[in-house]
């Protein structure tokens, strides 16, 4: 069982290192990462102060190499944002329902496409925003290639 023993054994092949990054850092890089536009006036909405034209100009630059780090899971996240506001327009539409706010024989079928894209726009910048994040912090490490290929393989497998 020495197997077991070197499994368990501490190692020093691993340094751990911590580092503490304010929440209102972390708020404006989600504001300038989910590239919703107007970020001064979010960050100004949600208690951050505007930062200057410059500053501004090297926040875009610095979302951008986030950014750049989560492309490859990107067709993941669409796909999740898109289980995400199918489940939670229909959840959604099933209380409505029974709350009798609306009729079980109303045509909705607009207004349910209508919720799952604002409910889609929601999910996908959480998501990116926040993978974006975690992925810079080193929270979470992307061993992505390809992962679009491998989502149109389930999609195919499973008939969707």
């Amino acid at each position: 069982m020495r197997w077991f023993r070197k499994l368990f054994r501490k190692s020093n092949e691993f340094e751990t290192i911590s580092q503490d990054i304010p929440l209102s850092t972390l708020m404006r890089w989600y504001i300038y990462d989910t590239g919703m536009g107007y970020e001064n006036e979010i960050a100004e909405l949600i208690g951050l102060t505007p930062v200057s034209e410059e500053g501004n100009k090297k926040e875009r630059q610095d979302s951008e190499l986030r950014l750049e780090k989560v492309l490859d899971l990107m067709p993941y996240l669409d796909l999740i944002s898109d289980v995400a506001a199918d489940a939670v327009s229909n959840m959604q539409l099933k209380e409505m329902k029974k709350a009798g706010v609306i009729s079980e024989t109303v045509d909705l079928e607009d207004d349910m496409l209508t919720m799952q894209s604002i409910y889609k726009a929601i999910a996908i910048s959480s998501l990116v925003g926040g993978f974006s994040i975690a992925l810079q912090l080193g929270l979470v490490t992307n061993n992505a290639i390809a992962s679009d290929i491998a989502i149109k393989k389930l999609e195919d497998e499973n008939g969707f």
